[in-house]
């Protein structure tokens, strides 16, 4: 049958069972990116951690905010989204969380359909979106920049997010490697970018300024 890629609008698709077959290092990955659940499980259980995952994959799925990749009845990669702010002049804010994909299934492509599913969930669903994200993984970063991310200071993207955090902590953040990234297709794509968003998934974007 082949892995599945399943969006919030797939909710009904979604199983308790395929969410109760997560990896032990999916758990792990998704479990890393929530800073709630880290402080108020911390010193738990690996069993509480677990049901702490999958309620709030659940909760992101139901919330139209996830894709998730499934083979048979097992979930192996997932990447998140929500609306943080709106800017002044009316454009939503996204910001992209959650990229993990089991380990046994890497090298496969997983995370490129997951993200192209959610890009065109992003772009149909949500009129003249602003995507960022921030990271220090160099090839995360590196990746976003060939699909036409603009990487560079944390500030511009807190600002978009409405993060209010004082310049101490960007420094120190930056510190350590974090790096903002902003996708504005108002702005335009270079011919490198628009040809990586030529395909039938992403050709709504090369009109996006017609």
């Amino acid at each position: 049958m082949g892995i599945r890629y399943l969006s919030g609008g797939d909710v009904d698709e979604v199983q308790q069972s395929d969410l109760e077959r997560l990896s032990g290092d999916l758990v792990d990955a998704l479990f890393s990116g929530v800073d709630a659940d880290r402080i108020r499980l911390k010193g738990k259980g690996a069993e509480e951690v677990r049901e702490a995952v999958i309620y709030n994959m659940r909760k992101m799925i139901s919330a139209n905010g996830a894709v998730l990749a499934i083979d048979e009845e097992k979930v192996v990669g997932m990447e998140g989204y929500k609306i943080l702010n709106v800017t002044d002049d009316g454009r939503p804010v996204i910001e992209l969380s959650h990229v993990v994909v089991d380990s046994d299934y890497r090298g496969r492509k997983i995370s490129a359909r997951m993200y192209e599913k959610i890009f065109s969930d992003i772009f149909l669903k949500i009129p003249n979106p602003i995507i960022v994200a921030n990271s220090r993984e160099k090839t995360f970063l590196n990746l976003m920049e060939r699909r036409g991310y603009e990487v560079g200071p944390l500030r511009p993207v807190y600002d978009l997010m409405g993060r209010k955090d004082g310049d101490d902590y960007v420094r120190e953040m930056e510190s350590i490697g974090f790096r903002g990234l902003i996708f504005d297709p108002k702005k335009g794509l270079d011919s490198e970018v628009e040809d990586y968003y030529s395909n039938s998934v992403f050709g709504f974007i090369r009109g996006f300024n017609s």
